[in-house]
C-alpha cells in the first residue's frame, strides 16, 4: 500500500490525456491510487463526510479537539488493538465529566459530539488519536441543545490521563 501511495499521481499509474476539440490546447491528469488512506486521493474523501456530518450536527457552534496517546503509551495499544475502543471510552468519559462541570445540575447535559479514530499521523507513524468535533455546551434530557457559556478547554486533560491511571501504574 505504502508503494501505491508513493506513485500516486506519477506516470506509473497511467494518464488521461484531454484535448480541446476547439483549439490544440491538451491537458494530462494522471491517474491516483484512490484511496482513504493516500493523503491526496483521501482529500476527496474528507470533503464528501464532512459534508455528510455537517447535515447532522446541531447549527451550533462547535469547538475540534484531538485526544492522543501519550509516547511511552502507543506500544501498548499497538500490541493489542482492543485497546483503541477504551480510547473511545476515555474521550467520552472525559466529555460527559467536562460538560456536566461546565453546566448547571439542573440541567444534566450531554456531550453532543462526533469522534473519530486516526491510528497514524502525517508521516504514516503509529500515533492513535481521536478527533472530536463537540457541540458546544450539551443536550439536555430533554432533547434540547443547551448552548452553554463555560470555557471548558483546561477542564479536559485530568479526565482523560485518569481514565488510562491504571496503565501509568
Amino acid at each position: 500500500m505504502i508503494n501505491l501511495i508513493i506513485l500516486c499521481f506519477l506516470h506509473n499509474l497511467g494518464h488521461s490525456l484531454y484535448e480541446c476539440p476547439n483549439c490544440e490546447n491538451f491537458t494530462f491528469v494522471w491517474h491516483t491510487f484512490k484511496s482513504i488512506f493516500c493523503t491526496s486521493c483521501g482529500m476527496k474523501y474528507q470533503k464528501i463526510r464532512s459534508a455528510a456530518v455537517m447535515d447532522k450536527v446541531f447549527d451550533c457552534p462547535h469547538r475540534h479537539g484531538v485526544f492522543t496517546v501519550s509516547d511511552p503509551l502507543r506500544e501498548y495499544f499497538l500490541k493489542d488493538r482492543f485497546l483503541l475502543n477504551e480510547l473511545f471510552g476515555a474521550v467520552n468519559d472525559t466529555l460527559s465529566f467536562v460538560i456536566r462541570k461546565a453546566g448547571t445540575k439542573k440541567d444534566e447535559l450531554i456531550p453532543c459530539a462526533v469522534l473519530t479514530l486516526h491510528t497514524f499521523g502525517r508521516g504514516l507513524n503509529w500515533i492513535p488519536h481521536i478527533h472530536v468535533l463537540l457541540a458546544k455546551g450539551g443536550v439536555r434530557k430533554d432533547g434540547f441543545l443547551n448552548a452553554g457559556s463555560t470555557s471548558i478547554t483546561n477542564l479536559f486533560a485530568a479526565p482523560f490521563k485518569d481514565h488510562f491511571s491504571i496503565v501509568y501504574q
